[in-house]
């Protein structure tokens, strides 16, 4: 059989097809999981085509990282690389190493990479990427030279290279790149932008003022560009344009990290926040610009821990503009920064559901009645939330693992429900119901969702750890329940939790000796940060007990 066939059969994401569904009315949800796990051991024990394997592994891959699922996505990039280590595998590894923080590693294979194709454009730029993310500037802007020698006019490589030359203070070579990029795509926002930061740093104001201009044209609804230019505005004495241009920001944009870089790195390039608002006495302290600069001034000195400046500054403003709901936020903001989450709490309190930055504050206060253990105030809110007919997706996720916290696992699901309704299925919903369905004993539901989200998808190897953990602590179908926990383990040999669950099995089984094996590998594999604390004692409870047991 075509093994495109095969791949398509087992990994689709609508893999109920017709054939599934006229077997599905003869067969239980456990016996067609069976069939898919083990023609998937199969397929990856005993295919003997190492080129079919690989190709299965690939799109594996991919299906995971389509659904943003991007460790599960390394892994099998992995398991293809480590049968076939092509340079086309090697760069998806390479950038997904990259994407999630693992610049060391990165920078070692992409090391190696570049010793097997010294003049690959593509490896020199991973490599600058990942130098870039361990300090190593000098040498990465070695590696983007080269490979824009190579390549020609790669415009990350162009935009990497300049924003690395420009925090070095190079603004010379910077511009050089900067105009070659610009001749290659005159529509770069970023490069127009550069230029007026290059430009202001040297000293030429009205060419600044015309490049960041040009940038906010290209895209009006940029937030850096415009307040970029606003703020080139008001050096130059055009406040009403200035004023103009800010007055639609939206302050939730201000708590984006993007942009908390932009505020921290690129404002006090103009004379910092005290210069513009000198400059801003000369209009109106009710202009919207003079707030919003005023709120930006009040961030740079949370992110500076100017936290004593910061509520002096605020109480100022509370002075001017005393129904101000987002100085209710700023002022809770700034209270928690410095540890005082029972005065932040109040301000959080504030904000009503009419301001943008209700579901913000609702969320930091979650939070913080969480860590201070009050738990009768937490439950309050977190019923007064569940109620609300417009409520954002992230904050149902928190709002459930609240209650899960609280052991409220009634209310949880619930909440699961509606998310589920409302949002749609996810696999992480999806196991969070069958979760709290265990927690509350019922089992049966918990069985029957468990194994449906499994025949949609079999590497949902949490729900199919929770369905091992299911059987094995009721005692039923422990065979079943290691063939399930074999296929884990095959896919993940290194994972303690995996390791735990078959060795658990085993228990189960009076296969004491076999049992040990595993749960002594578990608790070695185990970190000792104190997040997995509770998880180590539950291995070594086991632990003990099979050795109680072998004692007799």
């Amino acid at each position: 059989m075509n093994v495109f066939l095969i791949i398509l059969f087992l990994i689709s994401f609508s893999s109920c097809s017709t054939t599934k569904m006229k077997n599905f009315e003869e067969k239980s949800q456990a016996e067609l999981i069976r069939e898919d796990i083990r023609a998937l051991k199969f397929k990856l024990q005993d295919s003997k085509e190492d080129d079919d394997l690989v190709e299965f592994y690939f799109l594996l891959a991919e299906k995971f990282y389509l659904k943003k699922e991007y460790y599960k996505s390394l892994f099998f990039y992995q398991k293809a690389f480590d049968k076939k280590p092509d340079k086309l595998l090697a760069t998806k590894i390479i950038k997904l190493k990259i994407q999630l923080g693992k610049s060391k590693s990165a920078y070692t294979l992409a090391k190696k990479m570049s010793l097997y194709h010294p003049n690959s454009p593509e490896i020199f730029d991973l490599l600058a990427q990942s130098l870039v993310l361990l300090g190593a500037n000098d040498e990465a802007i070695n590696f983007y030279v080269r490979s824009l020698s190579l390549l020609g006019n790669k415009k990350s490589n162009y935009t990497n290279l300049v924003k690395i030359l420009y925090d070095l203070g190079d603004f010379s070579r910077a511009k050089k790149y900067l105009n070659e990029l610009l001749s290659h795509y005159p529509n770069s926002i970023f490069a127009w932008r550069m230029k007026g930061y290059i430009y202001y740093s040297i000293g030429k104001n009205e060419k600044s003022l015309e490049s960041f201009r040009q940038a906010y044209l290209l895209n009006t609804f940029d937030l850096e560009s415009k307040l970029s230019y606003a703020i080139l505005l008001i050096v130059h004495g055009k406040i009403r344009e200035a004023n103009e241009l800010v007055k639609r920001v939206n302050q939730n944009s201000f708590l984006d990290s993007r942009f908390l870089f932009f505020y921290k790195n690129q404002f006090n390039l103009f004379g910092g926040p005290e210069k513009i608002l000198a400059l801003l006495k000369k209009t109106s302290n009710k202009d919207r610009l003079y707030f919003d600069l005023h709120l930006l001034k009040n961030i740079a000195l949370i992110v500076n821990q100017q936290i004593k400046e910061a509520v002096q500054d605020l109480n100022r403003m509370k002075t001017q503009w005393p129904s101000s709901e987002e100085l209710n936020f700023f002022f809770g903001l700034t209270y928690e920064k410095s540890k005082q989450k029972h005065l932040a709490n109040i301000f959080y309190k504030k904000v009503s559901d009419r301001s943008k930055l209700f579901y913000s504050s609702r969320s930091r206060l979650l939070q913080n009645l969480f860590e201070e253990g009050k738990r009768k105030e937490l439950q309050s809110h977190l019923n007064d939330l569940s109620q609300k007919e417009y409520i954002a997706e992230d904050l149902y996720h928190k709002i459930i693992s609240m209650y899960g916290n609280l052991n409220d696992y009634n209310s949880a699901l619930d909440l699961v429900n509606k998310s589920l309704l409302k949002f749609g299925a996810s696999e992480r919903l999806s196991f969070l119901k069958s979760f709290y369905l265990i927690e509350l004993k019922r089992f049966e539901e918990a069985k029957i969702n468990l194994e449906s989200l499994i025949i949609r998808d079999p590497f949902a190897l949490e729900s199919v750890n929770l369905l091992v953990y299911l059987y094995t602590e009721r005692g039923e179908n422990l065979d079943y329940a290691e063939e399930l926990a074999s296929f884990n383990l095959m896919l993940r040999p290194e994972d303690p939790f995996y390791l735990d669950s078959i060795g658990w099995i085993y228990y189960k089984k009076a296969m004491y000796d076999k049992s040990l094996q595993y749960l002594l590998r578990a608790n070695s594999l185990l970190s000792q940060e104190d997040f997995y604390y509770e998880s180590k004692a539950i291995i070594l409870k086991h632990i003990a007990d099979c050795y109680l047991k072998k004692r007799g």
